[in-house]
């Protein structure tokens, strides 16, 4: 049915050259009725031939981009022979970490004989997540539209979109061993078990960070002073993430709290792991020690797959490794005192934060 219409034309004009050869009977009538004929025929012939030999490809030049964040996917083709495409089809998906949004584009290209052809195509995204796009499959037709083909295409690139910082309802500062400016200590703690501790205070060296500054003697002694805490031996808490969202935006709230709770942390210098269950139900620990620890645990989550089940999945693991202690959760779904959980702070009400007691 597609190239009914090719076959009318074709006809037509074939026809109009044979009544304009009838009625004059001029050679060059008799030169464009055996064109029309014989055009058409090598045309098909000549892409029967050689028309299915090009290379299909697709990328991000980004390998990590922002939310909301301008970036570029690139689809192109390689022309191996001399048979000219004028418009060569090819079809693809765009998949995100849930496998939902799944959207099917087209782009036409016009690719030269050996010769390659590459298109630009700018793409936001407004969820965070895991992106993949995806090759389906490459169409084209000969010259004169007479015949063609489609065939599966494979290829396909990976974009990761991060999370941003979230307005939080609640207080990270309700988090054990967030530092204070405060100038009374207590003995409570051995040294080295709460990073809150003050051990030392001395003048600021180039190399310093600003969060160890003591704002209070340096405004009282006119000079910047810095803080020394002990040097921790051991981790002050875990992070656990409960992989539970059910769309994109619970996913948001849930990737921008983490991202924002993981942050702060580690701008107050604290010492914690990040935890989780994999694929193969086991606990998972990654130590935080700088904001490119936390991307990197972000993009080894976006791999994994959310939890379907009703209880806490990570409880089970957690009460049975002795060395799970002073944790907190981050999780979409809701828990209370009943389940051993003390809220701490929500992001959107779709994602929280729990003291797990």
């Amino acid at each position: 049915m597609k190239y009914i219409f090719s076959y009318i034309r074709l006809a037509i004009i074939l026809f109009v050259l044979f009544v304009l050869y009838l009625f004059n009977n001029h050679p060059v009538s008799l030169v464009l009725l055996i064109l029309g004929f014989a055009i058409p025929l090598l045309s098909v012939g000549l892409f029967l031939l050689f028309g299915r030999k090009f290379k299909a490809s697709v990328s991000f030049r980004q390998t990590i981009l922002n939310r909301n964040a301008n970036g570029k996917l690139y689809l192109k083709i390689e022309n191996l022979t001399l048979y000219p495409h004028s418009a060569l089809t090819v079809r693809f998906r765009i998949i995100n970490s849930l496998g939902a949004g799944d959207y099917v584009h087209k782009i036409s290209f016009y690719v030269g004989p050996y010769s390659d052809e590459e298109y630009e195509l700018p793409v936001s995204f407004r969820y965070c997540g895991l992106y993949r796009v995806e090759l389906i499959s490459i169409s084209s037709s000969d010259l004169f539209d007479l015949c063609g083909f489609s065939k599966p295409c494979e290829g396909y690139s990976e974009v990761l979109v991060m999370p941003g910082i979230a307005e939080l309802s609640g207080s990270l500062d309700n988090v054990n061993g967030t530092g204070s400016d405060d100038d009374d200590f207590t003995e409570e703690h051995g040294r080295g078990e709460d990073r809150s501790e003050i051990f030392d205070i001395r003048e600021y060296a180039v190399g310093d960070k600003l969060q160890t500054i003591h704002w209070k003697l340096s405004a009282k002694s006119e000079q910047l002073l810095v803080k020394e805490f002990s040097d921790l031996s051991g981790e002050q808490f875990q992070l656990v993430v409960e992989l539970a969202y059910q769309d994109n935006r619970q996913m948001d709230a849930f990737y921008d709290l983490l991202w924002t709770a993981a942050s702060y942390f580690c701008k107050n210098l604290m010492k914690f792991s990040i935890c989780y269950i994999d694929t193969k139900d086991s606990l998972r620990r990654i130590p935080i020690r700088a904001e490119e620890d936390i991307v990197s645990v972000i993009m080894q989550l976006y791999y994994e797959k959310p939890s379907k089940e009703d209880n806490l999945s990570v409880r089970r693991v957690i009460d049975t490794d002795s060395g799970m202690k002073n944790s907190y959760l981050i999780s979409n779904r809701t828990y209370g005192r009943n389940d051993g959980m003390t809220s701490i702070c929500t992001n959107r009400n779709l994602a929280r934060m729990y003291r797990m007691n």
